[in-house]
């Protein structure tokens, strides 16, 4: 398949390079785009290839994030007002969070000039990719990895169409796994500060998509690798999240600057004492908050922190100080 480009020698040799089926694609492949080059790229392809809507050619997809603030969305429905999409938090339980929502978006030849001008920006909030699947066929695989399993074996939001989480997956995923994650993928492009970077995925091992169960993707510890403070950070907004959540009153007297200081702290201390699960590293850094930072040295608790599974005997603790005091582990109920 050819890569296309402005060259109208280059186009005569695309449109002469049809498969049987009739579909043209990108015969070669860079490994890396400026934002123009893939633009123009991208151009070509939708204006070679029709976009048939019979479900057997290749066709141009995108993701764009609509759950932050950021101009993606607003520039897609400005400029591509008339593209087919799909909100993908459409019939599922994210569905509240609309208008925040990411999308699967379906470009054709019409809307270039959106490739042009704003639609390649390599700043995270948008990725394309090419698959032989149509829009419909392509929606319930998407929907089934919105959430994932972590690697402590907790059901978690999965960004997989936020474009920095596709690229650092390109840096510690194997083919295979690539292909699985990706399975309706041919071709896959990630925005990589500044740049675009592509990965030919229709030579990996194949991997038919499936109406895969909830949560089916299991993220590995070594996933996480590629992710470094990026995952900090939003594991301690995620944390932080919950602790306002299930215990205002106590975050009310913490004095705000301190808040993600103490959060930070807490979750090392948590982490260097075996804490694994992101619900028990809530748990223990409330324990700090109600009683002291160093409640973990206490009698109660310090025989805990030597056993195996540590958040298994964590739990177990925190139900028996539950079970003496009446009730859940609420801000009335902390003290052991």
């Amino acid at each position: 398949m050819c890569l296309l480009t402005c060259s109208k020698r280059f186009r005569i040799a695309c449109i002469e390079n049809k498969q049987l089926n009739g579909k043209v694609g990108l015969k070669t492949l860079k490994d890396t785009y400026s934002e123009i080059e893939l633009a123009t790229t991208l151009s070509d392809f939708l204006s070679i290839d029709k976009n048939t809507s019979d479900g057997g050619d290749l066709r141009l997809y995108g993701f764009i994030d609509a759950t932050g603030n950021n101009q993606a969305a607003p520039d897609f429905f400005r400029c591509a007002w008339d593209a087919e999409y799909f909100p993908l938090f459409l019939k599922t339980d994210k569905e509240p969070c609309f208008p925040r929502s990411p999308l699967l978006v379906m470009p054709e030849a019409r809307h270039s000039d959106y490739l042009r001008t704003s639609g390649c920006r390599a700043d995270g909030d948008i990725t394309w990719f090419l698959s032989h699947l149509n829009l419909k066929q392509q929606v319930p695989f998407w929907q089934s990895l919105i959430y994932a399993t972590s690697p402590f074996g907790e059901r978690i939001l999965h960004r997989f169409w936020d474009g920095f989480v596709i690229k650092n997956y390109l840096n510690v995923l194997s083919d295979s796994e690539l292909k699985q994650l990706f399975a309706p993928v041919h071709t896959l492009f990630a925005p990589a500060d500044n740049h675009w970077l592509s990965k030919d995925l229709s030579q990996c091992p194949a991997s038919t998509p499936t109406n895969n169960h909830d949560a089916w993707w299991q993220i590995r510890s070594h996933h996480l690798t590629a992710f470094g403070r990026q995952f900090d950070q939003v594991q301690e907004s995620d944390i932080q999240d919950q602790l306002w959540r299930q215990y205002p009153l106590q975050m009310g007297h913490v004095y705000p600057p301190l808040i993600p200081q103490i959060i930070q702290s807490g979750i090392k201390q948590a982490k260097d004492l075996g804490v694994r699960k992101e619900a028990n590293m809530v748990r223990f850094i409330y324990l700090q908050l109600k009683e002291l930072p160093t409640f973990w040295r206490q009698p109660l608790w310090l025989p805990i922190w030597s056993q195996k599974n540590t958040d298994i005997e964590f739990e177990r603790r925190l139900m028996q100080v539950q079970q003496s005091q009446g009730g859940e582990l609420t801000e009335g109920t902390a003290k052991g």
